[in-house]
């Protein structure tokens, strides 16, 4: 059965119905739909599931000052899995699976930070729903 992509432009599936390969611009959400008019997720979540996965690149004062270890206290009481980690330019990226409004919650406390963290800036995009980050909240090294 061949499948198409709703809609055109960057990002929508080759003419075999193949999905754009990694690095292409990509929309938030992923749905594919049949002939039938049936749409099915790529990503390994089913429906049911209301789940997502974002990625949050945080700039300023972020390391050394323990940022990574109050994200993980934040998501461990919010509910959320994912990682924290430091990143050679000075930015930390946190890489969070949650519902969208436990997600809501995290960006709050990530633009908050603790007391000695300054945060200048945080970037935000979809990320792809990884199973083995599921389990829990880590920070990684």
């Amino acid at each position: 059965m061949r499948l198409s992509h709703k809609g055109s432009g960057e990002g929508a599936a080759d003419d075999a119905g193949f999905p754009p390969r990694a690095g292409c611009h990509r929309r938030k959400a992923a749905l594919w739909y049949n002939p039938s008019g049936a749409a099915r997720s790529l990503s390994p979540q089913t429906m049911d599931d209301p789940r997502i996965a974002r990625t949050y690149y945080v700039s300023g004062i972020v390391q050394g000052v323990g940022y990574r270890h109050f994200i993980r206290r934040v998501a461990e009481t919010l509910g959320v899995t994912g990682y924290a980690r430091n990143l050679r330019d000075g930015r930390v990226e946190i890489y969070a699976i949650a519902a969208p409004e436990q997600l809501d919650g995290l960006r709050k406390k990530l633009e908050q930070g603790p007391a000695s963290a300054a945060v200048t800036e945080i970037y935000e995009e979809p990320a792809q729903l990884l199973p083995r980050y599921d389990a829990e909240f880590t920070i990684e090294h």
